[in-house]
């Protein structure tokens, strides 16, 4: 019996910081974003949730709580949400809406296509980090089908067709290869709008492992199913042992580097049940 693909789950997920402004202020900005709605000041009919008070509308969740350092911001937004196609602005807008309302308004940010802040361009396909996870892809007999990568927030571009790395079918044999298993993300996360803190960002887009490689040279695996979490953290093992490798010697080929069996790493959820 094959696998099922892991469900979709959040397409972004964000924890932010406002000093500048009122709890009031943004949840009135974040009410004016996902709702088109623009209330008025008085009690906040929004139920108390982990952090402090939630906000779900057409597949976004907002959850703002008062804080001495200002009001925190946490946002997930769904694959199905009719604000996905605009999930990585999202912070921008609401930034924009609450700062109108702010007794000191900020300026409001430049229009999306005004803006150049290199969020949108490629990363660096040559670093260690990289070259160590396509090795891994290779050695694992990954298909085109099992992996992705991500060059722009949200869009997955698919596996190029004349790369020879990669097979571009699942080898016979092998059960529980689900769709999009492995995800690298080249995107690094987008800079803040102007007086915010961003403490977190999670822009998965899809699949059932997601790489990143940081400009700080940082690798990190992060996947949206808790019970895919220990098989997270054996693959970030692997992935430092591998580009550690590839730091001290750059020049090995990719069948040189020591990468275990994918079934060795991945051993507990990598095969399917029987039937």
């Amino acid at each position: 019996m094959s696998a099922d693909p892991p469900p979709m789950g959040d397409l972004l997920r964000l924890y932010a910081i406002a000093p500048h402004l009122g709890a009031d202020e943004l949840r009135r900005g974040v009410c004016r974003v996902l709702t088109g709605d623009d209330p008025r000041p008085g009690p906040w009919p929004w139920p108390e949730g982990r952090h402090g008070q939630v906000l779900r509308h057409a597949g976004v969740t907002a959850e703002v709580a008062g804080s001495w350092d200002g009001p925190q911001l946490w946002l997930r937004v769904a694959h199905d949400s009719q604000h996905a196609s605009r999930a990585a602005e999202l912070l921008a807008d609401i930034a924009a809406s609450a700062g109108e309302t702010a007794r000191h308004p900020r300026p409001r940010p430049a229009a999306r296509h005004d803006r150049r802040d290199g969020n949108d361009a490629p990363g660096n396909r040559s670093t260690p980090g990289y070259r160590a996870w396509r090795a891994m892809m290779r050695r694992w007999d990954v298909p085109g089908t099992g992996r992705a990568e991500i060059a722009v927030p949200g869009r997955l571009d698919p596996v190029d067709p004349t790369d020879h790395d990669i097979p571009s079918e699942a080898p016979q044999g092998v059960d529980g290869v689900a769709p999009l298993t492995f995800v690298f993300d080249h995107t690094p996360a987008r800079q803040p709008p102007p007086g915010w803190l961003l403490r977190s960002w999670f822009f998965p887009a899809a699949g059932r492992f997601h790489c990143s490689w940081e400009a700080s040279g940082r690798l990190r695996v992060r996947t949206p199913r808790t019970a895919d979490r220990p098989q997270a953290v054996a693959l970030l093992s692997v992935w430092r042992a591998v580009t550690a490798e590839l730091d001290v010697r750059p020049d090995l080929p990719p069948d040189a580097l020591n990468i275990p069996p994918r079934a060795f790493v991945l051993a507990a959820r990598d095969v399917s049940p029987s039937a």
